[in-house]
Parts: C-alpha cells; sequence; structure tokens
C-alpha cells in the first residue's frame, strides 16, 4: 500500500516499516541548503529559484521550494517552522546571491570587509569575516568575566533571550497563525524549531575555551549557567507550546556536542556535568506535550 508522505514519516518515526525509506530536503534547518548552491541547484534544475527567502541569516540558509525538494526525490512533506519576520528586504548573501531577508537583519561593512550585525548599544553582535560563509558570535563575549556564580543574576535578560533571535520578530501569535494556515491548506508534517541550546549556549555567552575551562575547573558556575538556561527555555516553551504547539507534528531542539571526529568532552563529563540539564528541558517538554522530539548535534558523537 502506497502511504501519503505525511503517514510515511510518522511510520519511520513511530518505529515502523514505512513503505520505502522517508527522504527529506529542506523538512529541518539542518537538511537544508545554503543560498549559493541552493541558486545553482535551482539553475540546473530548470527552476526559477526567486524569491530566495533567508530563513537563516546566521547560517546564510534558505527555504526550500517543494517542486525542488520534489525533483530531489523528496517523498516525505515535511517543512520547519522558523522563527520569522514580519518584513523581508533585498538583500544579498554571503556570496553575493540576491536574496530576501529579514528587515531587521542589516549587516554593515567593515572597512576590512568583514560585515557585522551591531546590537542596541553599537557592539558587533555577529561577524562575517571577508571570504566567510556565514556569521559567528566574535569577542568579546557577554559573560566572559563573569567569575561567581551569584554574578550570573546580572546577565538574566542575555540568559531569557537566548535562542530567540533579533531578526525573527514575528509574535508566536502571529508564527501560530502561519503554522495553522500551513497545516490548513497543505498535508504537511510541521517541525518546531524551538532549539533549546544549552551547552553550545554556555560556550556562546562564556567564550568557546572559557567554557570549556568552566568544566573542568569551576564546575559550578558551569553548572549553575546551563540550569538557568535550561529553566528560561522552560519558560518559553510554555509559551511556544499554549500559541504555536497546536500546529507542530514535532518539536526540534540542538545542541553541538562534537568535533568532526569525537565529542567535545568525555562521556563522563557529559553525564555529570551537562546531561542533567538536557534531562531536565527534555522532560519538561515530554510532560506537557505527546510530539516526539528531535535533537540535533553537529559533529561526531
Amino acid at each position: 500500500m502506497t502511504l501519503s508522505p505525511r503517514e510515511r514519516l510518522l511510520k519511520a518515526i513511530n518505529h515502523e516499516e514505512p513503505d520505502c525509506v522517508p527522504i527529506d530536503m529542506g523538512g529541518t534547518d539542518i537538511t537544508t541548503l545554503m543560498a549559493g548552491p541552493y541558486k545553482r541547484l535551482c539553475e540546473y534544475l530548470g527552476i526559477d529559484p526567486e524569491p530566495i527567502y533567508l530563513v537563516d541569516p546566521y547560517l546564510q540558509c534558505v527555504l526550500i521550494k517543494d517542486e525542488v525538494a520534489k525533483r530531489m526525490g523528496c517523498n516525505i512533506n515535511a517543512q520547519v517552522i522558523y522563527f520569522l519576520p514580519k518584513s523581508w528586504y533585498q538583500g544579498e548573501a554571503y556570496d553575493g546571491t540576491p536574496v530576501l531577508l529579514p528587515d531587521t537583519f542589516r549587516p554593515q561593512t567593515l572597512p576590512d570587509g568583514s560585515r557585522v550585525i551591531l546590537d542596541s548599544k553599537g557592539n558587533v553582535d555577529l561577524k562575517m569575516p571577508q571570504g566567510g560563509y556565514w556569521f559567528d558570535v566574535p569577542p568579546p563575549y557577554p559573560l566572559q568575566d563573569v567569575t561567581t556564580v551569584s554574578e550570573l543574576d546580572k546577565f538574566g535578560d542575555v540568559i531569557e533571550n537566548f535562542d530567540r533571535p533579533s531578526w525573527g520578530d514575528l509574535s508566536w501569535e502571529e508564527l501560530a497563525d502561519h503554522a495553522k494556515k500551513l497545516k490548513d491548506s497543505e498535508d504537511k508534517f510541521l517541525v518546531g524549531l524551538f532549539q533549546g541550546h544549552i551547552f553550545q549556549a554556555s560556550q556562546y555567552l562564556r567564550g568557546w575555551e572559557e567554557f570549556m575551562l568552566d568544566l573542568a575547573m569551576r564546575p559550578a558556575l558551569a553548572e549553575a549557567l546551563m540550569d538557568r538556561l535550561a529553566e528560561a527555555h522552560m519558560r518559553a516553551f510554555e509559551r511556544y507550546l499554549s500559541t504555536v504547539g497546536p500546529y507542530l507534528d514535532l518539536i526540534e531542539m540542538a545542541d553541538d556536542l562534537g568535533t568532526q571526529e569525537a565529542p567535545l568532552m568525555s562521556p563522563e563529563t557529559y553525564r555529570k556535568h551537562i546531561k542533567p540539564y538536557h534531562a531536565k528541558l527534555y522532560r519538561f517538554i515530554k510532560d506537557r506535550c505527546d510530539l516526539p522530539l528531535f535533537m540535533h548535534s553537529d559533529g561526531s558523537i
């Protein structure tokens, strides 16, 4: 019996045998493409790529058209629900590809050729070096000078808003309306990109090397930061679930734990210092909804 694209994916997720192996392209933020390769692929397939929505300006990734996914053999009908902007403007991706960018994401070019996003105080929030492919968080890091647990209280807003990108200024109620329209108009399997970084968020906030030193030399500080991040994500998820949640089929989390060759830490360090906060957040989510929970990690873990 031939299954519908949605039925095929649900069977695989539920550990049942579908009619064929589900193949995805663009159904999550990690099965998409960067702007340049996407445009060239469209041209090769004879498909008009316009308009190209740069839905992840941080990583310069796009929203893939259904026609492209089908031509590439995609046999499921999944779509990721990004944090979206209220409006778009015509701009360029890292390689000059014409794209539509979130209206509040407006890079400035510095004399050295790098492109930067400034925060409300004029500090560099994100930076792409000349010839780079994506934006990254440059030093100084927001919490790099913190030395005691009590000092973390000064950075409540920074911790509370992690993973809620400033360019995604569509309210969660408006995002829910967007998801509902997709659900009503098409047989879509909707993936809710909640993210919920804990380990990687701590690296961004403290600095990549500094947080690894925290785990080894200042575990109380590392654990206090991760606990605060977990609590912030839990508060955010309550509202996310009540607005966008009714239209979702799966919740996507993310926390990069690996290099190209191995985990960033020993299994013992992970189990002792990091896993308790993943468990706290994921259990909170699972206790409040029966949606599958998908955790993405870059690297070999």
